[in-house]
This record gives C-alpha cells, structure tokens and sequence, in this order.
C-alpha cells in the first residue's frame, strides 16, 4: 500500500531529515526543481538500478503530479523499503502552495550566464 502525503506534511518531514527524491526525468528536472536540502534527483528509469544509493531514513517521493513517484514507491517497497511516502498530487501541489522552488533562469550565474544547476 502506497502511503500517500500531502505536500504540508512532506515540507516538514524534510525540514526535520526526510530525503525528498525527485523521480521526473532529467529533461522535466532541467527548468524547475524544490529548492530545500536534502533532495535527490534520481529519474524514475534509473531507480531500478540506483536504488540502493538510498540512505536509511524517510524517504519522500515526487513527481510532476504523482504517476512515476507511485510506481517508484511500489519497486521501492517490493525491494524491502518501509519508510516510502508519495507527494500526494506531486509538485502541482507543492507549487500550489508556494514552497521553495527554483527555476533554470534562478539558477544562472549572475557573471557569466552558464547554469548552475545542483545534481
């Protein structure tokens, strides 16, 4: 069973140590992403082969609007992972509520224009 949260609750679970995983593709990551610590980009077509590079604590799943980050959480549990929670409505809710962000255009060096962009 996939334990669906609301975007309040996963805020504050990162605010206090969850790991928030990014599961949209790298072209879908490349104009807008959460800008908190503690979050991880890992598409959703690498998470059979990346998963165990995951730490043992919470672990909060996203997506544009919850698909992938579903199916992530079902492999996820079927490999033994317990503490798996989903975006419910993924980041269309988590913008809705005005929560950290940052955009390609943010992430542009004042100096020289290139993207800066955290993997």
């Amino acid at each position: 069973m996939i334990n669906n949260i609301s975007a309040q609750e996963a805020y504050k679970a990162i605010q206090n140590g969850a790991i928030l995983v990014d599961v949209r593709e790298s072209n879908e990551v490349a104009d807008i992403w959460v800008d908190m610590p503690n979050v991880l980009k890992m598409p959703y077509s690498t998470i059979s082969t990346r998963w165990q590079e995951l730490p043992d604590t919470p672990i909060i799943l996203c997506c544009a609007v919850g698909l992938a980050s579903e199916k992530a959480a079902i492999f996820l549990q079927e490999k033994g992972l317990q503490n798996v929670s989903v975006i419910e409505n993924g980041l269309i809710a988590w913008k809705l509520l005005n929560y950290p962000m940052k955009t390609a255009e943010q992430a542009r060096c004042k100096c020289c224009g290139g993207h800066i962009n955290e993997e």
